[in-house]
C-alpha cells in the first residue's frame, strides 16, 4: 500500500488547514460560551468555568452532556460546527492516508469516461478534453520531480513512472499529489497502467537517452486505438546527447511532427518533440531574454537605431554545450535596427583553448556569416593575462559588449559544482578589468550554490554579474512546456492565419494550421518572433505598457519593424539549415523568401507588416486588457 499526502494539496499547509483550525477555535469558543451561559441560567448567574471548558473540549469528539433545560443558541451552533469540523478532518485524513489509491481510482474513472464520450462526439469531444488531461512523466531523476511537482502546483493531474528511484524523492512526489507508479516505463503493462493512450502529454525524462527513446517508441505502439478525433499524443523526449538528437530529428524513425498528416485513420497517433526538453537551448533563451545585449547594464541606454554605427558584441568564453547554445540563440534573436539601415551585423566572439569544437560547428553552419560576424580566438582561461585580453575586446569604440562565462571543463554531473566555481572565479576576475557598466553572464548549474550569492531578479547586481542556467529555473513547467509564453506566440500565429485565409492558396502551407496542429519547428518560430518583440520595442523607445496605452504605430514604424522581423526570420531559417531556392520545398528546406527585403514581392512583405502592426493587439489580449 502506498501512503502519502498531497503537497500543494496538503491540508496542513493549505487553506483547508485554516478552515479546520478556525472551525476548531469556533467550536471551543462557542462551546465554552454556550455552556457558561447555560450554567449561569441554572445557578443564579454563577458558572463553573472549568466545567464549561471541559464540556467544550468534549465537542471535538462529538460528545456532549444531556441538558434538561433550554440550550443557548451558541451551544447549538458549537454542536453543529463540531460535526462539520470532525468529519472534514476525518475525511482529509482518510484522503491523506489513501492518497495514492484515490488518485489511481480517479485516473481510471476519468480515462474511461473521456474515452466513451470522445468516441461518440467527435470534434465536440475534443473540446471536452478537460476530462482527460493527465500528464505522464517517466523518470523521477533530475528533471522529473521538479516538473511533476510544478505541474501539481498548477493544478494538473500528474502520473509519474519510476523504476528504482530514491525513496525520499518518491515520497516527496507522493506528498505533492503526484500519482507514482513504480515500474519499468519500457514495459507495455506499465504504460497501460498510466493510461498513456488517453493522456494529454508524455514526458520521457529518464537518465539514459536509449531508455527515453524506447519509451517514446513503445508509446507509439500502444496508441493504435486512440480516437482519431483526438490530437496526436505529444511525447516530449529528453535526449541529452546533441548528436543523437540531431540524428533522430533527421531520421524518419519517429514522427517528429514536421508535417502533420490530416486527422484521419491513417494519421499517426503520436508525435515526438525533441526540442522542449533541451536544457542548454532553453537556458540560453532565458538568459538572453532576461539580459538584453543591446543595453548597458543598469543604465539608461540609447536604443540601437536604424542609422546607427553601434555594434552589439557578445563574447562567449567556453564553447561547450552551453557556449554553443548561447551563440546560436544570440545569432537567432539579436538582430537590431541598424542591421536594416546600415547592414551592421551583431558580433559574436568565441574564446576557448580548443579550436576543434569551433571548426566542427562552423562546418555545419554554412550560413553563419550571413547572420553575424563570428570569430574564434584561442586563449587559455587559466592564463594570468586572460582577463586583460578579454577586457581589450570590450574597449572597441561604439561597441556594447556582454561577456558570457560558460566554461565546462568537467562533463560529469557530479563535477557541476567545480564548473560553477571556475565560472564564478573567472567572472569576478573579469569584472574587475572591464567597464563598470558591462554585464557578465555567469553559467551556474543550481541556485543552491554560488548563484545564491546573487539576488533572484533581473536587476543589475554587484559588478553586474548575472547567473544563468540554474536547473531550478530551467526545469519548470512553464519554461519547458511553454504554457504561459505560448499565449502570445499562439496569438501571433492566429493573426497570421487570419491574414492568410484571404488568399486563394490558403491551406497549402505547413503553417496554415491551428496552433494545436502546428509542427513544432513552426511553434518555435512563433516563440522566437514573440521574444524579438522586446528588441523591436526598444528600437522605438517603447515599453509594453507605453505601447498599450499610446497611439497605434505609424506607417514608418511598421515598415522598420517589418524589415527587422524579416531579418530575424531569415537568420532563424539559415541557422536551421534552410537554403534559398525559387521553388519552395519544405521537405528539402528550400524557401523562396530567403533573400533581402528589397527583393521580396510586396505580397510577402505584407505578411511581416501585418504581423508587427498587430503586436499591440496581441499584447493587449494576452495581458488581459481590453
Amino acid at each position: 500500500m502506498e501512503h502519502g499526502s498531497s503537497g500543494n494539496n496538503d491540508w496542513r499547509h493549505g487553506w483547508m488547514f485554516w478552515v479546520i483550525t478556525l472551525g476548531t477555535l469556533g467550536v471551543l469558543g462557542l462551546g465554552f460560551l454556550g455552556h457558561a451561559r447555560y450554567e449561569q441560567a441554572q445557578n443564579d448567574g454563577h458558572a463553573d468555568f472549568a466545567s464549561a471548558t471541559y464540556h467544550a473540549l468534549q465537542l471535538l469528539i462529538l460528545h456532549a452532556p444531556h441538558l434538561d433545560h433550554a440550550v443557548p443558541p451558541e451551544l447549538h451552533a458549537a454542536r453543529a460546527l463540531s460535526v462539520v469540523v470532525v468529519f472534514l478532518a476525518g475525511f482529509l485524513a482518510f484522503l491523506g492516508f489513501f492518497r495514492q489509491e484515490w488518485l489511481l481510482v480517479r485516473l481510471r474513472l476519468r480515462w474511461w469516461r473521456a474515452y466513451v464520450v470522445l468516441c461518440g462526439l467527435g470534434d465536440l469531444g475534443r473540446r471536452l478534453r478537460w476530462w482527460d488531461d493527465h500528464v505522464v512523466i517517466c523518470g523521477l531523476g533530475d528533471l522529473g520531480p521538479r516538473l511533476a511537482l510544478d505541474g501539481r502546483r498548477r493544478g494538473r493531474f500528474v502520473v509519474a513512472i519510476e523504476k528504482s528511484g530514491n525513496a525520499s524523492v518518491l515520497e516527496q512526489a507522493r506528498r505533492g499529489g503526484v500519482l507514482v507508479l513504480e515500474g519499468n516505463a519500457c514495459e507495455e503493462s506499465t504504460l497501460r497502467r498510466a493510461r498513456v493512450a488517453g493522456a494529454e502529454c508524455l514526458v520521457a525524462a529518464c537518465a539514459d537517452d536509449h531508455t527515453n527513446t524506447a519509451i517514446a517508441a513503445l508509446a507509439g505502439q500502444l496508441l493504435a486505438r486512440r480516437p482519431a478525433s483526438l490530437d496526436p499524443l505529444l511525447v516530449r523526449l529528453l535526449i541529452r546527447n546533441p548528436k543523437t538528437r540531431d540524428v533522430l530529428l533527421g531520421s524518419k524513425l519517429i514522427p517528429t511532427g514536421t508535417h502533420l498528416a490530416p486527422r484521419d485513420d491513417s494519421a499517426p497517433r503520436y508525435r515526438v518533440n525533441l526540442s522542449d526538453l533541451d536544457y542548454h537551448a532553453t537556458a540560453a533563451r532565458l538568459a538572453l531574454n532576461h539580459h538584453a545585449l543591446d543595453v548597458r547594464d543598469g543604465l539608461d541606454t540609447e536604443p540601437v537605431r536604424e542609422h546607427d554605427d553601434t555594434i552589439v558584441h557578445l563574447v562567449v568564453i567556453g564553447f561547450g554545450l552551453m557556449g554553443r547554445a548561447l551563440m546560436l540563440q544570440a545569432a537567432r534573436l539579436c538582430h537590431f535596427a541598424n542591421e536594416v539601415g546600415e547592414n551592421i551585423l551583431p558580433r559574436i566572439t568565441i574564446v576557448d583553448h580548443d579550436p576543434s569544437n569551433w571548426t566542427e560547428f562552423k562546418s555545419r553552419q554554412k550560413h553563419l556569416d550571413e547572420v553575424c560576424v563570428a570569430e574564434f580566438q584561442t586563449h587559455d582561461p587559466s592564463g594570468t593575462s586572460f582577463a586583460d585580453i578579454m577586457a581589450a575586446l570590450g574597449n572597441t569604440p561604439n561597441t556594447r559588449v556582454t561577456y558570457a562565462v560558460c566554461l565546462e571543463p568537467h562533463s560529469e554531473p557530479d563535477k557541476r559544482a567545480e564548473n560553477d566555481r571556475v565560472n564564478l572565479h573567472l567572472s569576478i576576475e573579469l569584472a574587475g578589468h572591464v567597464d563598470a557598466a558591462v554585464q557578465t553572464l555567469v553559467f551556474q548549474s543550481t541556485r543552491c550554490g554560488y548563484a545564491a550569492l546573487f539576488p533572484p531578479s533581473d536587476q543589475a547586481t554587484v559588478r553586474h554579474l548575472h547567473p544563468f542556467g540554474m536547473i531550478e529555473d530551467i526545469y519548470a513547467w512553464d519554461v519547458l512546456l511553454h504554457e504561459a509564453e505560448d499565449k502570445l506566440a499562439s496569438r501571433l500565429h492566429q493573426f497570421y492565419l487570419e491574414g492568410e485565409k484571404k488568399k486563394a492558396d490558403f491551406g497549402s502551407k505547413p503553417g496554415h494550421k491551428a496552433w494545436a496542429e502546428l509542427p513544432d519547428y513552426l511553434k518555435d518560430s512563433n516563440r522566437q518572433a514573440a521574444d524579438h518583440i522586446r528588441i523591436k520595442l526598444r528600437t522605438l523607445e517603447l515599453s509594453e505598457e507605453a505601447l498599450l496605452s499610446g497611439p497605434e504605430l505609424s506607417t514608418s514604424q511598421i515598415e522598420l519593424l517589418a524589415k527587422m522581423e524579416h531579418v530575424r526570420w531569415c537568420a532563424e531559417k539559415w541557422l536551421d539549415g534552410w537554403e534559398y531556392s525559387p521553388d519552395r520545398n519544405n521537405d528539402k528546406k528550400r524557401h523562396d523568401d530567403l533573400r533581402a527585403w528589397r527583393e521580396l514581392p510586396d505580397t510577402e512583405r505584407w505578411i511581416d507588416r501585418d504581423l508587427v502592426a498587430k503586436i499591440k493587439a496581441a499584447l493587449r489580449e494576452t495581458d488581459g486588457k481590453s
